[in-house]
C-alpha cells in the first residue's frame, strides 16, 4: 500500500479526493499570511505520514510540487473522516511560486 497521494489545490481549497476538500482554516497554514494563487488548478503529490484517529488529523507533506501523473487523483477515495489536513516542512522555493500573498517570516515554522 502506498502512502503517496495527489491533492488539487483549487480557489484556495485542498482537495484529497474529487469531492472532498479542506478551506486553509482547516489546515495548519495560516490563513492571515497565506494564499494560494486562483487562476489556475494545480497538483501535489503528497506522502501521508500519519492519521491521528483523536484529532481526526491527517499528517502529510509534500513530495512532489510538479507531478507529471495526476489521473491517480480522480480515483483516490476517503478511508476515514479527517477534520484537519496538517501539512509538514514545505520547501519554500518550490511553494512560493503558487502563492499569490504570504509573509514568509510568519510561514518560518512551516519552512
Amino acid at each position: 500500500m502506498t502512502t503517496k497521494r495527489i491533492v488539487k489545490i483549487s480557489q484556495n481549497k485542498i482537495y484529497i479526493t474529487p469531492g472532498y476538500h479542506f478551506i486553509i482554516e482547516e489546515t495548519n497554514l495560516p490563513q492571515t499570511y497565506f494564499s494560494f494563487k486562483g487562476t489556475q488548478d494545480f497538483f501535489w503529490e503528497i506522502e501521508i505520514l500519519g492519521y491521528n484517529k483523536d484529532e481526526k488529523k491527517l499528517i502529510v507533506t509534500v513530495t512532489d510540487y510538479n507531478p507529471n501523473e495526476i489521473v491517480g487523483f480522480y480515483e483516490q477515495a476517503m478511508k476515514s473522516h479527517v477534520d484537519l489536513l496538517f501539512f509538514l516542512k514545505f520547501d519554500w522555493d518550490k511553494l512560493v511560486p503558487f502563492l499569490s500573498m504570504h509573509r514568509k517570516a510568519d510561514l518560518k515554522y512551516l519552512l
